[in-house]
């Protein structure tokens, strides 16, 4: 019997939702180009009176305009996994190394509980570890896309002072405010919302903690509760629901309001835009949970907010002049930073190569070395690049304070 093991939620790929290429004809090292055909910018001629012509006026091929074309480049590279454990050299690549032994004595115990192929069977790879090495590319790559997105040079800090600024008392923590002037960058940045018609903002449990701290945030979604109608008939209603008997709110709102009144006990859910506020754990993504389904968030205002304990703090210079953590005034230090990543489609693209033998893109390579069948040594490999296709559609947001 193994006992369970925790491991963080890994869903950074599926909230950036980057744009993505393959091509298996491509090398480490390669570049793949993209354009980006621009606007012309306003220089003061868009109006009625700058762009009206006289009949004497010669258009001609004076002042010839270029459009605008920005090159991208996303370089492909060759990721191997896991890394050989030591921080003085964290570059230096790794490997695992399975006693051959020890899984010929777990598979003849999978046989003998009558288990057709153990090699398929979750419990068979956790009983000899080899599920550390799956893990070990999730986790990478879910900080690999963390840090495309926070390495943005766009950074919010409370109340938008800029790194080293001074505050008048400490730690500053984001709130509705923040968020309200955040969601305006981004639309004055032209950033365009995914699908749905929200921004994602993926961030760290503390940050949403500190947002959810916001007596704003309370008013804003108490603004949104539910109104319950009970069947008739009943006088809790249907049974097993937390939200009272039966009552479960809508995954998305939906316009057949009497049907849905009548079936989850809500009514006009198009009036109340912030209904998973009420329950901010609806479609969030859990330790251990998050390959069961995709997230959906937390809906709150204009965003789509997503959780995450696999995002690392950061450091950021910062100056208290009163109400600091320790005691001191006028003190500027180091702070530690709980970091969100507000942005809309488009933030990211990714492209995938493909090993030169099998074109996999992503693959685990067993080396030709046994020590006489003693034992074997693996590694994952994956053929790929990542890169922010434009800095406007990310912005890096912090909160501070250790409660």
């Amino acid at each position: 019997m193994m006992a369970y093991r925790p491991s963080p939620t890994t869903i950074a790929r599926w909230v950036s939702q980057p744009d993505f290429v393959q091509d298996t004809d491509m090398r480490p090292g390669e570049v793949y180009q993209m354009n980006r055909y621009g606007y012309l910018p306003d220089l003061g001629d868009m109006d009625i009176e700058t762009r009206s012509r006289t009949d004497v006026e010669i258009i001609g091929t004076a002042n010839t305009r270029q459009i605008p074309n920005e090159k991208i480049n996303i370089v492909l590279r060759e990721l191997t996994g896991p890394g050989s454990g030591n921080p003085l050299y964290p570059s230096q690549p790794g490997n695992f190394r399975f006693s051959i032994p020890a899984m010929k004595k777990q598979q003849e115990i999978f046989w003998n509980m009558g288990y057709a192929n153990p090699f398929m069977e979750p419990q068979f790879h956790a009983s000899i570890g080899s599920d550390t090495l799956l893990m070990d590319y999730r986790i990478t790559m879910d900080r690999i896309y963390i840090k495309a997105l926070g390495n943005t040079p766009n950074k919010w800090n409370p109340k938008g002072v800029l790194d080293g600024g001074t505050y008048a008392s400490g730690p500053p923590r984001i709130g509705v405010v923040d968020a309200d002037y955040i969601y305006e960058w981004l639309l004055m940045n032209q950033c365009p919302p995914f699908e749905d018609g929200y921004y994602h903002w993926f961030m760290h449990p503390r940050h949403f903690n500190h947002l959810r701290q916001d007596p704003r945030w309370r008013d804003i979604v108490i603004s949104g509760a539910p109104q319950i109608v009970y069947p008739v008939g009943s006088v809790m209603g249907l049974q097993g629901s937390p939200f009272g008997p039966g009552l479960m709110p809508p995954a998305e709102p939906s316009a057949a309001n009497n049907l849905l009144a009548s079936l989850t006990g809500i009514r006009d859910p198009l009036n109340q835009p912030n209904l998973y506020g009420i329950a901010p754990f609806l479609g969030q993504a859990f330790p251990g949970l998050d390959n069961a389904g995709m997230p959906s968030g937390t809906l709150f205002n204009q965003f789509r907010i997503f959780v995450s304990n696999n995002i690392p703090t950061k450091q950021v210079t910062l100056t208290y002049t009163a109400n600091t953590e320790n005691g001191a005034t006028n003190e500027t230090a180091v702070r530690t930073a709980y970091t969100g990543m507000a942005f809309g489609r488009h933030a990211l693209g990714e492209i995938f190569g493909g090993s030169p033998e099998s074109g996999l893109p992503v693959q685990i390579l067993v080396n030709e070395s046994t020590d006489y069948r003693r034992f074997l040594i693996v590694i994952w490999q994956a053929f790929m690049g990542l890169q922010r296709l434009n800095d406007n559609f990310v912005i890096e947001t912090r909160s501070y304070g250790s409660y």
